[in-house]
């Protein structure tokens, strides 16, 4: 076997040997490193066989087409993962590959701005329909779950959107939880025992809690209301009737209190409600319907402006 040479100005040469010369070591030692001069790599001896310990992959690709798992990088710089030929499927120029076969399967990604930029999560094989999928459409800013059948949800400037529908009408563009301050007026020297409102807002849609126990009346001008509403109502449709518990109230026997939203203001009236055979409602007026210790426990819904 060639001997290793030593020069301090060059550096250390292992031997270095043909493939037909290497393989030609009698017995070689476990560990044994040659130069092969044949394929310009690193050989080494696992005691079995001759392995590559190093390769130069400063070459214009990387392919491993036998391999189930090769990168391949084609001559447009695009990237194949377990795909040796990225661009081969459609006419879309590919920049990373993850699977392989005729329609969108594994990942894939065409970047740029132009309308086949996309992210594709798919294991279809619709390419046109993108169906069975993730898909991210970069020229209309829109995220795309679809089954294998249809488009189920769909993300876009609007909002969410569910199945077919593309209306920016029907978007759900909101959800929020939060808290409001519901007071007794109009008027002034209302005090609190409790003080507590609540909602949540899905879409236009506000569900509102409340509960109000005073502490001091104190005096109310004109139709008693509660005040502080979190959203502003719509116009129409008019009242929007809530659900209440009234507590410590001057009203005759069988008589009860309501609530409700009406029309656009952002608070709810209050009226005073008879049992049949008398039926009807009022609005009760001035502080003398309440006491120091009245209270009023609800919920309500309306839809927001």
């Amino acid at each position: 076997m060639a001997t290793v040479k030593l020069d301090p100005a060059k550096g250390i040469q292992i031997p270095n040997l043909t493939t037909t010369e290497r393989n030609a070591i009698s017995s070689p030692e476990t560990g044994a490193i040659i130069w092969n001069t044949t394929t310009s790599e690193i050989n080494q001896y696992n005691g079995s066989a001759w392995e590559i310990t190093y390769t130069d992959t400063s070459v214009a690709g990387i392919t491993s087409s036998a391999d189930a798992t090769a990168i391949t990088i084609d001559s447009n710089e695009q990237v194949g993962i377990a795909n040796t030929s990225p661009n081969s499927y459609d006419a879309e120029a590919k920049n990373l590959v993850v699977g392989s076969g005729t329609g969108h399967q594994g990942i894939t990604i065409v970047a740029g701005t132009s309308s086949k930029s996309k992210i594709h999560f798919a294991d279809g094989t619709g390419s046109a329909a993108y169906q069975g999928m993730l898909h991210y459409d970069h020229s209309n800013d829109r995220f795309t779950m679809a089954t294998a059948t249809a488009d189920r949800i769909k993300i876009d400037s609007d909002g969410i959107k569910f199945g077919s529908d593309t209306a920016a009408a029907n978007a759900l563009d909101d959800y929020e939880e939060g808290t409001w301050t519901p007071t007794l007026g109009p008027g002034s020297g209302q005090s609190y025992a409790s003080q507590v409102g609540t909602y949540t807002k899905v879409g236009n849609v506000v569900h509102c809690w409340v509960d109000l126990t005073l502490s001091a009346r104190g005096s109310i001008t004109g139709s008693a209301r509660i005040l502080g509403l979190p959203f502003t109502p719509v116009s129409s449709p008019g009242i929007k009737p809530g659900s209440f518990i009234c507590q410590n109230l001057n009203i005759p026997s069988g008589h009860k209190f309501t609530a409700g939203v009406y029309a656009a203001n952002a608070f709810l009236y209050i009226w005073e409600e008879d049992v049949p055979p008398n039926g009807g409602v009022s609005q009760p007026g001035g502080e003398a319907k309440f006491t120091n210790n009245s209270a009023m426990w609800g919920s309500f819904s309306y839809i927001a402006s």
